[in-house]
């Protein structure tokens, strides 16, 4: 009798032990499920946060190209002689900040005159880089040092501009270089327009215009330009 009853109490421990087996693995295989489960959710939270941020990024720069758009300054620019007096070769140029509606100013306005095209030094004995960098490669220029020009009259430095208040530059002919003469450069660009860059900023906005305007009739119809 007590041996069977041993055996009884051994069976069901034997049992019991194989249930405490079958739990342990059934909790390990829960906590790597789990734990994946866990893993995955975090790997998806990382994609989906790094997929908001870049939708986010892109919205901003729609908007940011969306504003700089709108923003765009909108000018008038005229070129006049400065008197109608043919002994004076010197002309007028005025600038002014017309629109839109939400710009009523800007930061800074600068004038450039650009080059026709490009130049590089030839063969030697010719002009050299630097000969060739100080020519002003068009018709006019600005008058070196009236309105803070630079000393070759390329450039005027940046001025704030108030919408509806013109900016006003002077320009006279631009200077042959010294290997040709007067009167074939004046010839070769008496009917040539003026090449401006016009860069304007506001705030953290940067505008580039670039406009060819023609010489007045008066002036083109001149022999000496």
């Amino acid at each position: 009798m007590n041996a069977d009853r041993a055996a009884e109490w051994s069976a069901i421990a034997g049992i019991a032990g194989a249930v405490a087996a079958i739990a342990g693995v059934v909790v390990a295989v829960l906590a790597y499920l789990i734990g994946r489960h866990a893993r995955d959710a975090s790997r998806t939270s990382a994609v989906a946060s790094k997929d908001a941020a870049a939708a986010a990024d892109a919205m901003l720069k729609i908007e940011q190209s969306r504003r700089y758009g709108e923003l765009a300054p909108q000018l008038s620019v005229a070129l006049t002689a400065y008197s109608p007096d043919e002994a004076n070769d010197l002309l007028r140029l005025t600038l002014t900040l017309t629109g839109p509606i939400e710009l009523p100013m800007l930061d800074s306005v600068e004038i450039r005159i650009r080059d026709d095209y490009p130049h590089a030094a030839g063969i030697a004995g010719g002009p050299t880089e630097e000969e060739l960098a100080s020519v002003i490669w068009g018709p006019l220029r600005f008058r070196p040092h009236v309105d803070d020009a630079d000393s070759l009259g390329r450039a005027t430095p940046g001025v704030p501009a108030v919408k509806g208040t013109p900016i006003v530059r002077i320009l006279e002919p631009s200077l042959s270089p010294r290997w040709t003469d007067l009167r074939s450069w004046r010839q070769r660009y008496r009917t040539s327009p003026l090449q401006l860059s016009v860069i304007c900023r506001f705030g953290t906005y940067t505008w580039t215009h670039v406009i060819d305007l023609d010489l007045p009739a008066t002036v083109a119809d001149r022999p000496e330009i």
